[in-house]
Protein backbone atom coordinates (compact mmCIF):
# COMPACT_ATOMS: atom_id res chain seq x y z
CA UNK A 1 0.00 0.00 0.00
CA UNK A 2 2.76 3.07 0.68
CA UNK A 3 4.18 1.99 -2.69
CA UNK A 4 1.19 2.69 -4.44
CA UNK A 5 0.98 6.38 -2.44
CA UNK A 6 4.23 7.20 -3.51
CA UNK A 7 3.10 6.50 -7.42
CA UNK A 8 -0.02 8.54 -6.94
CA UNK A 9 1.53 11.18 -5.28
CA UNK A 10 3.96 11.16 -7.93
CA UNK A 11 1.43 10.97 -10.59
CA UNK A 12 -0.43 13.66 -9.06
CA UNK A 13 2.61 15.65 -8.70
CA UNK A 14 3.24 15.84 -12.64
CA UNK A 15 -0.13 16.29 -13.40
CA UNK A 16 -0.21 19.46 -11.60
CA UNK A 17 2.62 20.62 -13.00
CA UNK A 18 1.34 20.04 -16.45
CA UNK A 19 -1.68 21.88 -15.77
CA UNK A 20 0.55 24.37 -14.64
CA UNK A 21 2.28 24.54 -17.49
CA UNK A 22 -1.16 24.25 -19.62
CA UNK A 23 -2.45 27.46 -18.05
CA UNK A 24 0.32 29.62 -18.34
CA UNK A 25 0.43 28.80 -22.31
CA UNK A 26 -3.08 29.71 -21.76
CA UNK A 27 -2.48 32.92 -20.27
CA UNK A 28 0.11 33.85 -22.56
CA UNK A 29 -1.99 32.63 -25.91
CA UNK A 30 -5.01 35.01 -24.34
CA UNK A 31 -2.33 38.00 -23.12
CA UNK A 32 -1.00 38.05 -27.13
CA UNK A 33 -4.40 38.54 -28.05
CA UNK A 34 -4.91 41.81 -26.38
CA UNK A 35 -4.25 45.37 -27.92
CA UNK A 36 -0.78 46.49 -27.76
CA UNK A 37 -1.83 49.15 -25.06
CA UNK A 38 -3.30 46.49 -22.65
CA UNK A 39 -0.61 44.07 -23.21
CA UNK A 40 1.94 46.80 -21.79
CA UNK A 41 -0.67 47.71 -19.09
CA UNK A 42 -0.56 43.98 -18.10
CA UNK A 43 3.31 44.15 -17.89
CA UNK A 44 3.15 46.98 -15.76
CA UNK A 45 0.78 45.21 -13.72
CA UNK A 46 2.28 42.12 -13.41
CA UNK A 47 6.09 43.86 -12.35
CA UNK A 48 4.22 45.85 -9.53
CA UNK A 49 2.63 43.15 -7.96
CA UNK A 50 6.02 41.45 -8.34
CA UNK A 51 7.87 44.32 -6.54
CA UNK A 52 5.04 44.21 -3.88
CA UNK A 53 5.42 40.62 -3.60
CA UNK A 54 9.56 40.89 -3.19
CA UNK A 55 9.23 44.51 -0.64
CA UNK A 56 6.71 42.29 0.86
CA UNK A 57 9.17 39.00 1.63
CA UNK A 58 11.84 41.65 2.38
CA UNK A 59 9.74 43.39 5.12
CA UNK A 60 8.80 39.45 6.64
CA UNK A 61 12.74 38.68 6.65
CA UNK A 62 13.40 41.98 8.17
CA UNK A 63 10.91 41.30 10.85
CA UNK A 64 12.27 38.12 11.44
CA UNK A 65 15.71 39.36 11.50
CA UNK A 66 14.31 41.96 14.23
CA UNK A 67 12.67 39.48 16.51
CA UNK A 68 15.53 37.33 16.44
CA UNK A 69 17.63 40.11 17.00
CA UNK A 70 15.54 41.20 20.70
CA UNK A 71 15.33 37.40 21.90
CA UNK A 72 18.88 37.49 21.66
CA UNK A 73 19.85 34.78 18.94
CA UNK A 74 22.83 36.84 17.71
CA UNK A 75 26.54 37.16 18.78
CA UNK A 76 28.15 40.02 19.40
CA UNK A 77 30.96 40.87 16.30
CA UNK A 78 32.84 44.10 16.06
CA UNK A 79 32.50 45.10 11.92
CA UNK A 80 35.72 43.96 10.96
CA UNK A 81 35.30 40.22 11.85
CA UNK A 82 31.71 40.62 9.91
CA UNK A 83 33.52 42.22 7.33
CA UNK A 84 36.24 39.37 6.90
CA UNK A 85 33.77 36.89 7.36
CA UNK A 86 31.39 38.03 4.45
CA UNK A 87 34.50 38.40 2.20
CA UNK A 88 35.74 34.99 3.09
CA UNK A 89 32.20 33.60 2.19
CA UNK A 90 32.24 35.20 -1.52
CA UNK A 91 35.47 33.96 -1.94
CA UNK A 92 34.39 30.34 -1.27
CA UNK A 93 31.58 31.02 -3.58
CA UNK A 94 33.91 32.09 -5.99
CA UNK A 95 36.20 29.00 -6.09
Amino acid sequence: MPNNRKVSITINSISQAALMMITLDQVLETALQLPYEQQEMLIKILQNRHHQSRRDEITADAQQSLADFRAGNFRSQSAKSVIAELRESLNQEEE
